[in-house]
């Protein structure tokens, strides 16, 4: 008989929130990178956990993972038959998320407060070139070196 997985999100500090911020912002610029060579998405910010597996940041409206109803705090074991315990976070977004436009791709993930592995297959599709926004973040850009300002 096979045990229940439930997935539950408690416990999360101040630091790794900062940690997931960074990777969202991170995932935006690699989103930049991937319309920039046409390839496609599934419409998701990731990131990792510490055994590899990834959780969804954000979902882009209209994408082929919020028609499927993929929702932010999901979480992804399996990405195209690969197990993603000790992945590589940027293999797996490159190799694995990303790919030519009208691809399939099969995700297998978890859901908090509901049992049980649920099964997506999605068409990748070139999304807008505008990174995603979330409400209350903003881009943090480094400041120009200017030695006459004081």
């Amino acid at each position: 008989m096979e045990k229940s997985q439930t997935l539950t999100l408690a416990g999360v500090g101040k630091r790794s929130l900062v940690f997931f911020l960074f990777l969202f912002l991170f995932c935006n610029s690699l989103n930049a990178v991937a319309s920039e060579q046409d390839s496609g998405s599934i419409g998701t910010s990731v990131v990792p956990t510490a055994v590899g597996q990834l959780v969804v940041l954000h979902v882009i409206k209209d994408s082929p993972a919020d028609i499927k109803g993929l929702l932010p705090g999901d979480l992804i074991v399996e990405v195209n038959g690969v197990d993603l315990r000790g992945s590589e976070f940027s293999r797996i977004v490159k190799d694995q998320l990303w790919g030519e436009a009208g691809t399939e791709i099969d995700l297998k993930y978890l859901r908090p407060g509901k049992e049980g592995l649920t099964t997506l297959r999605l068409m990748r599709t070139k999304l807008p070139d505008k990174p995603a926004k979330l409400p209350g973040v903003k881009m943090v850009l480094p400041k120009k070196n200017n030695r006459d300002t004081p």
